[in-house]
């Protein structure tokens, strides 16, 4: 009797184990932790970013042909911060040589890119700042946005333009 009791029991720590695993996709926190650990992107990342990539679930890329260039994809779950589901920042690539100097060709390069624009929820926005500015004589200050660092610049909804 005290074996089938045993048996039972380490059944059903076995099967809770296997639920734990199942709810468990990927790696925990995996983007970020590229994000914070790849030089070209580090420098990027502050750290008021760091709890939205946490969020980050995925990231894909779509190539396309005319003009060439291609279209990244953040895949993010529900978060506090925006209610976009996927953010997307596009770019064009520049792939022939210049009639004027083709011998300046070095092979394709970015010349235009173009975000998408966030809907940030009020007061969570990553990349701006409220500040009081004290006004002369005046016994109140007024507030004001300034704008901060944050990896979330990148898909500012401009469109921008490099040099050709």
């Amino acid at each position: 009797m005290k074996d089938k009791v045993k048996i039972n029991n380490e059944n059903s720590k076995k099967e809770e184990e296997e639920k734990k695993d199942e709810d468990v996709k990927g790696v925990p926190e995996f983007w970020l932790t590229i994000f914070k650990n790849v030089d070209m992107l580090q420098e990027m990342v502050q750290e008021h970013d760091e709890e939205v990539l946490t969020k980050l679930e995925d990231i894909t890329v779509d190539f396309k042909e005319n003009p060439m260039g291609f279209v990244l994809h953040f895949h993010f779950a529900a978060n506090d911060f925006f209610s976009n589901t996927v953010l997307t920042k596009e770019y064009e690539m520049k792939c022939e040589p210049s009639e004027d100097d083709p011998f300046s060709f070095e092979g394709p390069e970015i010349y235009k890119c173009k975000g998408c624009e966030i809907n940030w929820k009020q007061g969570k926005n990553l990349t701006v700042k409220t500040v009081t500015k004290k006004q002369k004589h005046k016994s109140k200050g007024r507030n004001i946005l300034i704008n901060i660092s944050s990896l979330f610049n990148l898909f500012s909804h401009f469109q921008a333009q490099f040099g050709q």
